[in-house]
Parts: C-alpha cells; sequence; structure tokens
C-alpha cells in the first residue's frame, strides 16, 4: 500500500508539471522523483541482512555563476536477517522494517576560466541516517540506529540535453568522518545499558549513469546506481556488569553496505 501511494503520488507530479525552458534547467534545476534499489548489509561471519527498498529523491542545483546542489532522500524497505544476536542465538527473521534518510550538499571545483564545462569536480558534506526495528519481530532483537558524517568528493558529468537521449556520469569517493552506532539492548532487557559505539575509520564509494530525455515538456532521468560504504571496528563501550560482577564493554563489528538500484526523476 504504501508503494502504491508513492507511485500515484507521482503520476500526479508528472500530470501537473509545467514546460521547462531549455535555459532553466542548464542554469538550474530541481529534480523529484523515486527510487528503487536492493539494499545488503554484512558483517562478516556474524550476520547479513538484505532486502527490497523504495523512496522518494529531491535535489536542487545551480550552475551559474557557480555549480553547487542540495540533495535528500528518504527510503523504507524490508530485510530478512540471517545470523545471530544478543546472546549468541542463532536466528533467521523476515520482514524487519529499515529506514534510510541522507542530505548532502555539495559545492562544484571548476575553473573560472571555464565556467560552462559540463563535467564538474566537487566537494561537499553528507550526513546518513538507518534506523533497523529489529526489536518489532523477534525477542531476541533490539533497535539499532546509523549515523554517518562524510565528505563526497567526486566529479559528475551533466547529460548534454537537446532533443532525445543524452547521458552523463557521476563517480564518488565518500570519505568517512565518523560514525555513531546506536544498540538499543534496553528492548531486550529494561535493566540493560544502551550502547552508543563511535566509529572512526571507513569509507564510501558511489557511481552513477544518467540517462536524460529532454524530447518531452519535461526532462525524464533515469539513472542506474550503486553504492557502497566499508566501515571499520568501532570503540569500546561499557554497557554494564555481567552476573559475576565483570565489565561488559561491546563493539559494533567491521560491516559493509551495498545498494544497487535505480531513480526515476523529473527536471523541473
Amino acid at each position: 500500500m504504501k508503494n502504491k501511494t508513492r507511485i500515484i503520488a507521482f503520476l500526479m507530479l508528472c500530470a501537473a508539471a509545467a514546460p521547462v525552458p531549455a535555459e532553466a534547467w542548464e542554469n538550474r534545476s530541481f529534480d523529484a522523483g523515486l527510487e528503487l534499489f536492493h539494499f545488503a548489509y554484512r558483517e562478516p561471519r556474524l550476520m547479513r541482512e538484505q532486502g527490497m527498498f523504495s523512496g522518494i529523491a529531491l535535489a536542487y542545483t545551480q550552475r551559474q555563476p557557480s555549480f553547487w546542489k542540495v540533495e535528500g532522500r528518504f527510503s523504507y524497505g524490508q530485510v530478512d536477517y540471517t545470523g545471530s544476536t544478543w546472546g549468541g542465538t542463532s536466528l533467521y527473521i523476515q520482514d524487519i522494517d529499515n529506514y534510510i534518510f541522507e542530505i548532502r550538499g555539495i559545492k562544484g571545483l571548476r575553473r573560472q576560466n571555464a565556467p560552462e564545462a559540463p563535467t564538474n569536480p566537487y566537494i561537499g558534506f553528507g550526513y546518513r541516517y538507518l534506523r533497523d526495528e529489529m526489536s518489532d519481530r523477534s525477542a531476541g532483537g533490539y533497535l539499532r540506529e546509523s549515523n554517518y558524517i562524510y565528505l563526497p568528493i567526486g566529479i559528475e558529468r551533466k547529460p548534454e540535453g537537446g532533443k532525445g537521449w543524452s547521458a552523463g556520469f557521476n563517480l564518488e569517493y565518500d570519505l568517512f568522518l565518523m560514525g555513531k552506532q546506536i544498540s538499543y539492548f534496553s528492548d531486550i532487557d529494561p535493566n540493560a545499558k544502551d550502547a552508543e559505539n563511535t566509529q572512526k575509520k571507513g569509507y564510501g564509494f558511489r557511481g552513477s549513469i544518467q540517462f536524460m530525455n529532454a524530447a518531452k515538456k519535461n526532462l525524464l532521468i533515469i539513472e542506474p546506481y550503486f553504492r557502497y560504504w566499508n566501515i571499520k571496528e568501532s570503540d569500546l563501550d561499557f554497557i554494564g556488569y555481567d552476573s559475576s560482577g565483570w565489565p561488559v564493554y561491546v563493539v559494533e563489528p567491521d560491516n559493509e553496505h551495498r545498494e544497487l538500484g535505480m531513480r526515476f526523476l523529473l527536471r523541473f
């Protein structure tokens, strides 16, 4: 039902859209649409989650007199869990609700003597949030929240426009600054302390190809993409004492995220 609502809203947006003069989207533009992707998360030798997501994507871009962009996305999906959880119990759990929110700002690094170059190197700032509601699906599960702060560094080549189809691309390295992983162990034991593990090492990269059709009254963009994160083991966090009085520390293990998907956007 949620997916149907998103699709209906997107079609209404298409129907209400007004023609876009070529000079408008050359200098500044607003993109809005849907994204669909397969999500996979893995902690080597410990657990994995995977499933399909759908969501909305928005972006505002200015190209003259300087290039900058603000973009965001919100996605929902359900994943299947295979592995173990608190206490070492082996589990297979289906249809765990997950949410992803991400917002970014980037600034172009074009040379001043080439202000209209179609290829733009850039740098920016990004924040990514993931919420995994495993506590709703298992007595041994708990809510997890993941927060990343990073610097996107990349290069973008915009489609040339004109009539018919044209293509562009984006390649990016994500410089990981810091992460905070919050594990709500109080979902399992009300007397337990929730863990907040700081992540300091990792990296990401992403790439996409944009196919744009300017033959219609609005610009249609179809964008296949790939996103990847590799995050190293976190710092330890003290959460209390065991039954023998020994202190208990927890760590967020090495982990990987992958997204393989497609965007369908209209440019206004």
